[in-house]
């Protein structure tokens, strides 16, 4: 008889099998959603089964050929590649044809969407498979940012898990003391240059807003141009201030009010402003918030937290002992109606957390 716990899972990731007794939870991914979650509840050590290709060598000298395979990893590390759509799991061969794979050496699985894979846990905590029951088919938020003021241009993505700067412009531009013609002839060429990059990024990825940001004039004459050029991106594209046309402008808008509408549609948006309320609380009173495992552990027994932010990369760094301990105050905290945030360390807000030992907390009242 299927659990209530198993019947959730059915509607969001597709459960093919799930061995509570033995740990294991054999999944198909259904999305791009589905391999971020998996990269956050697959551990070092944690054993995975899946079918893959391993070059096979029958004699000396050859090249070998590819062939298909099932294989048991031990986990090494895993890397999720959001732009090329996979999740990369590098680990210990322990199972395996035994006349075509040596045990023990290394081997990577390219997990993508469609992928079936069973994970083998000594012990699910009760976290990920809530990671798990929550995850949907929702599309991946996406940016595109262009800061761009005289001569100066960057360019960048943020998507629900990072933010990436993908490339700088620069372009030297008459002061306005030239001639007007020569002057608008290098504007042109900048322009121009920018709009290469943009129209090389759009064809490989879709976004559902422009963002076109920075300090001067510059901003609005690219934006109307863009808007001429493309009509079918005029309603995406939204124009907020910043001080520069550099990579700071990208944390700016980030932070930006102007943003507020879209903070439950952009992960990134939501953690970026859950690390500034942290910020804000520490600032005005220490004894309002709590950061690294001793305090926090406090805080979590005396009922006083109110939300609770993790860094990913913690959860994926623990030992199987300070990860059960980690699940004991995670239970804790969510007894006491606490909420518990697990933040990517892809992005500035995830990286702020990592500085406060990665994982901290706002509390509701002061300890």
């Amino acid at each position: 008889m299927k659990t209530h716990f198993l019947k959730e899972l059915e509607i969001l990731l597709k459960i093919k099998h799930y061995d509570c007794k033995k740990g294991e939870l054999k999944v198909q991914i259904e999305c791009l959603n589905d391999l971020w979650v998996l990269f956050n509840v697959i551990y070092k050590d944690d054993e995975v089964i899946s079918r893959t290709t391993r070059r096979i060598t029958l004699r000396e000298g050859d090249s070998g050929d590819r062939k298909p395979i099932i294989l048991t990893l031990e986990v090494k590390d895993v890397a999720f590649h959001e732009y090329s759509n996979r999740l990369r799991i590098k680990g210990v061969i322990l199972s395996g044809p035994e006349d075509l794979i040596s045990f023990g050496s290394y081997h990577t699985f390219n997990v993508s969407v469609g992928s079936i894979i069973t994970i083998i846990k000594k012990k699910w905590m009760k976290q990920d498979l809530s990671r798990i029951e929550k995850c949907s088919n929702v599309q991946n938020f996406r940016i595109l940012v262009i800061a761009i003021e005289s001569g100066l241009a960057t360019v960048a993505i943020i998507s629900d898990y990072s933010q990436k700067i993908i490339t700088s412009i620069k372009h030297n531009i008459p002061g306005k003391r030239y001639e007007k013609t020569l002057r608008n002839k290098e504007i042109g060429e900048f322009f121009s240059k920018i709009d290469t990059v943009i129209a090389d990024n759009l064809e490989r990825i879709d976004v559902n807003l422009i963002i076109i940001t920075g300090s001067g004039g510059f901003k609005e004459k690219y934006a109307d141009i863009l808007k001429k050029k493309r009509p079918n991106l005029a309603q995406k594209i939204k124009i907020i201030n910043s001080s520069s046309a550099t990579s700071s402008a990208i944390k700016e808008v980030i932070k930006s009010k102007k943003l507020e509408k879209i903070r439950k549609t952009s992960r990134i948006v939501y953690e970026t402003n859950l690390m500034e309320k942290f910020i804000e609380k520490l600032g005005k009173d220490t004894k309002l918030v709590s950061y690294g495992w001793d305090q926090i552990k406090n805080a979590a027994i005396l009922g006083a937290i109110d939300i609770l932010l993790i860094s990913d990369k913690l959860l994926r760094g623990l030992s199987f002992d300070k990860r059960s301990e980690l699940e004991d105050i995670l239970n804790i905290v969510e007894k006491k109606n606490g909420k518990i945030e697990i933040f990517s360390s892809e992005h500035s807000a995830g990286e702020q957390l990592i500085s406060f030992g990665s994982i901290a907390a706002i509390l509701r009242y002061k300890i």
